[in-house]
C-alpha cells in the first residue's frame, strides 16, 4: 500500500495510491477518508492509477486551524491545486455525496482538469429547491440531523457519526457498513462540528451545471431518501453526456454498502470512456 502526503494552500493532504495508467481520484463522503475507497482502489488498479484522497480535515490530516475553513471552496481549490501539483492529465473524477459536490464544482469551475465524472448522489440538493417536496424533505432531514449534532456538544463521538449515518442511509444500512467501515468512519467524528459551523456555500447553479460537458455517470441506490433521487433526476436533466445506474437494494451508502456493484458501474464507465 503506498500512502504519500503533501501540503497544499497550507493544509496537510494524504492519499492512497496503487497502479498506473489513467488517474482516478476518488473523493469520500461527508463522513470517511481514503480508506473507504480500498474495495475500489483494489478493483481499479490494475488498470488504472487509482487515488483515494483525503481531503483537508479529513483523517489523517493535521487540521490547518478551527475548522473554520471547512467547505467546498476549500476542498475544490486544494483538489484543483493538487492535481496541477503532481502533473497529471485530465482525471476520472469520481465523488461521493458531500465529495460528489466537492467533484462536481471542480468539474464546473476547471473542466480542464477532468476527464470524467462518477457522482454517487453528490451533495447538490439546491439543484433541486424548487420541486414541491424538496423544503419539506430538507427539513426533515436537518432535524434527524439533530441527534448527531446534540452528541458531538456531548463529547459522545460514537454517537454522533452513528446519528450521522443513520439519518444519511438508514438503520439497515448502518447495521450492514458497521463491522467494516465504522471504525475509521468515527475518526472523522470532529467533521460534524466543523460542518455544523459552515456558512452555507455559494450554491451549485444550473449554469455550473450546464458546463459539466464532459461524460457523467450518476450512481443511485435503490433504497436511498427522496431528497437523493430528486436532486440526481435534476442534476440529470441539465447533462448532455449522462448515463445512470441504479444499485439495489442499496441506500446512500453505495460504495460502502454494495462495494462490487459500484465498482463494476464505474469500469464499465471508465473503459467506455
Amino acid at each position: 500500500m503506498s500512502i504519500k502526503q503533501v501540503q497544499i494552500n497550507g493544509a496537510e493532504l494524504t492519499w492512497r495510491e496503487e497502479g498506473s495508467g489513467v488517474p482516478v481520484v476518488m473523493l469520500n463522503g461527508m463522513l470517511g477518508d481514503y480508506r473507504g475507497w480500498h474495495r475500489q482502489v483494489e478493483a481499479l488498479s490494475s488498470k488504472y492509477h487509482a487515488i483515494a484522497l483525503s481531503q483537508r480535515y479529513y483523517p489523517p490530516n493535521k487540521w490547518p486551524d478551527d475548522g473554520a475553513g471547512f467547505g467546498p471552496a476549500a476542498h475544490v481549490a486544494d483538489l484543483a491545486a493538487l492535481l496541477r501539483q503532481l502533473s497529471l492529465p485530465p482525471v476520472h473524477l469520481v465523488g461521493h455525496s458531500y465529495g460528489g459536490g466537492v467533484a462536481a464544482r471542480l468539474a464546473a469551475e476547471h473542466p480542464e482538469l477532468v476527464r470524467t465524472l462518477v457522482l454517487g448522489e453528490p451533495g447538490l440538493q439546491n439543484l433541486a429547491l424548487d420541486h414541491p417536496a424538496m423544503p419539506g424533505l430538507l427539513s426533515e432531514f436537518a432535524e434527524m440531523r439533530k441527534a448527531s449534532r446534540e452528541a458531538w456538544q456531548k463529547g459522545d463521538n460514537a454517537g454522533a457519526v452513528e446519528a450521522e449515518l443513520v439519518a444519511a442511509f438508514d438503520r439497515t444500512a448502518f447495521d450492514r457498513i458497521r463491522a467494516e467501515h465504522f471504525a475509521f468512519l468515527l475518526d472523522s467524528a470532529p467533521i460534524i462540528g466543523a460542518a455544523s459551523r459552515m456558512k452555507p456555500p455559494p450554491p451549485f447553479t444550473l449554469e455550473m451545471a450546464h458546463r459539466l460537458t464532459m461524460p457523467v455517470l450518476i450512481v443511485e441506490g435503490a433504497r436511498t431518501k427522496r431528497l437523493f433521487s430528486i436532486t440526481c433526476a435534476r442534476l440529470m436533466e441539465c447533462l448532455p453526456n449522462v448515463e445512470r445506474v441504479v444499485l439495489p437494494d442499496t441506500s446512500h451508502a453505495l460504495h460502502l454498502e454494495s462495494p462490487q456493484p459500484f465498482s463494476e458501474a464505474m469500469l464499465g464507465f471508465l473503459q467506455r470512456h
